[in-house]
């Protein structure tokens, strides 16, 4: 009797089970938040909209002013304007050190794009996390000692691979580096194509 074995079946299922170990379970659906600057659409505010999103979900920032910080509390979902970030405000003003945080582990999945960030200390916080932060524009940040536009740093020894690509960053003041990016020992961001 020969044996028969179906090495690449055996092979997908494995590939799938690791892919759900590494990744988590993929969403059975994924959701459009829709954010409005008067309080209306599916949440009252950013946050609102990232506390109430789920893993694949998206979180669409339509044009106005968003006085508030907000923290991706490390939820793989996109945060992105519907109208790019010339119409598109995230101010952070006298509301704290950043106006956006990744400090929870977040992955690449963790995506930002499409909003002007201004008003903190520091435009950006990446604390041992890798998010995507694409095509923004961050400006009008100061204060802080390093990374007055982004500031990327680690609490865990591991290093940490954060993509920041086509984002104007303007007018940002450290008081010691890194005015427009400041990056801390075991991070290694992939900074393209920034202006």
């Amino acid at each position: 009797m020969r044996a028969c074995v179906r090495w690449p079946c055996l092979l997908g299922a494995c590939q799938t089970v690791f892919a759900r170990l590494l990744y988590g379970p993929e969403p059975a659906f994924s959701r459009t938040w829709r954010i409005q600057p008067d309080g209306g659409g599916d949440a009252p505010t950013i946050q609102a909209g990232i506390d109430s999103a789920a893993a694949g979900d998206t979180v669409l920032v339509h044009p106005g002013t968003y006085p508030e910080n907000i923290n991706f509390l490390g939820k793989a979902i996109v945060l992105q304007s519907s109208s790019g970030p010339d119409v598109t405000t995230l101010d952070g003003t006298g509301l704290g050190p950043w106006v956006v945080a990744f400090e929870s582990g977040e992955s690449r999945a963790s995506v930002l794009e499409g909003l002007e960030i201004t008003g903190g200390e520091s435009g950006i916080l990446i604390l041992s996390a890798q998010p995507t932060v694409i095509g923004n524009i961050i400006t009008g940040n100061s204060g802080i000692s390093i990374g007055g536009g982004i500031l990327c740093g680690a609490a865990t020894p591991f290093p940490w691979y954060p993509l920041i690509q086509g984002n104007t960053i303007t007018d940002n003041y450290a008081t010691n580096l890194g005015g427009g990016i400041g990056t801390e020992q075991l991070m290694v961001p992939e900074i393209l194509d920034n202006y």
